[in-house]
């Protein structure tokens, strides 16, 4: 959960788990029921691992890509999707037919965002961002994935709410707004 060097060392390393536990479930026969007990693991992974890329990834992603928005969108459309099908395998079974279908949707769905990550997003940000900026945010990462919950919430925000610290918060929320 957490290894140490900049986030996208860190992340990329939470991949190669996420891989592992998926192969354990592939190198297992239908409804064997250590399929479901690396899916929960392979769940518990990936939540910790969505809730540190929300609350810091993808906001640096906005602040230093120039197509940072559209990049961090589609990643939060990405989890969403994930976030779903993982709420949806929490109710079945591995013996259940619907567990397979869930089970391998989800595996599609990670393969294909790691793939995009790791060949498009992080070479992007790796590129714009310091060293120790992308050292500053693993360690930021590595400190969410600590407190993180552990189950999908689909219908929880993908955005921390904004403060009255926040720089983009409305004049309202500060109080300076005239009345």
């Amino acid at each position: 959960m957490g290894h140490g060097g900049n986030v996208i060392d860190e992340l990329v390393t939470d991949h190669r788990e996420v891989e592992e536990l998926f192969g354990k479930i592939e190198a297992l026969p239908p409804g064997h029921k250590d399929r479901k007990v690396y899916a929960d693991q392979a769940t518990i992974e990936l939540v910790r691992h969505s809730v540190a890329e929300e609350a810091y990834l993808y906001p640096a992603v906005r602040e230093h890509l120039p197509n940072g928005d559209a990049l961090a969108d589609q990643e939060l459309e990405d989890h969403a999707t994930a976030e779903q099908t993982m709420k949806d395998l929490e109710g079945c079974d591995a013996g259940d037919a619907e567990f397979d279908r869930l089970i391998g949707s989800l595996m599609a769905e990670i393969r294909e965002h790691i793939a995009d990550e790791e060949q498009n997003l992080f070479p992007q940000l790796r590129a714009a961002c310091s060293p120790e900026q992308l050292d500053e945010l693993g360690d930021k990462v590595r400190q969410a994935k600590k407190t993180a919950p552990t189950r999908p919430h689909p219908s929880a925000p993908d955005k921390p709410p904004r403060t009255s610290c926040s720089p983009r918060a409305p004049a309202w929320s500060t109080g300076s707004a005239t009345r």
